[in-house]
């Protein structure tokens, strides 16, 4: 176990070693795969989804401008997260820190459509039943 600061410090001292930690990058993190946690060892870094999950996000369409995108997840539905749908299916998201990174750092107009600077095809874990009864 070298610290952080240490191991950069070797590495700019010596370039050479640089290669084998290149080398052994996919063996380290396939092992950092394979460990089995117990419930005791998992704090923070295993939670339910139901943990960390928004319970309403905003629910819009791929069509909608960014700003009234933005419009719907701050005066609507006050969260900080929007799914985006396209003719019934999921096929975005965005979170409010994504709109500041996206959007305002890099100038983009806000009369483009969200579909610009969404993250497409999010991954979805179980039924998401609480888009379907929106009418989207």
């Amino acid at each position: 176990m070298i610290p952080h600061e240490a191991l950069q410090k070797l590495l700019e001292e010596h370039p050479e070693y640089a290669e084998h930690f290149a080398s052994q990058a996919q063996i380290r993190i396939q092992n950092a795969l394979n460990v089995v946690w117990s419930d005791n060892d998992k704090g923070l870094f295993v939670k339910k989804v139901s943990e960390i999950s928004t319970t309403f996000p905003a629910v819009v369409t791929s069509d909608m401008t960014i700003q009234e995108v933005a419009h719907e997840m701050r005066n609507v539905v006050r969260t900080s997260t929007a799914v985006i749908k396209n003719k019934g299916r999921i096929v975005g998201v965005i979170t409010d820190r994504d709109l500041t990174k996206r959007v305002i750092a890099e100038g983009v107009s806000i009369d483009r459509p969200i579909s610009d600077v969404m993250t497409k095809s999010p991954l979805t874990v179980g039924q998401m039943t609480w888009c379907s009864r929106r009418r989207l």
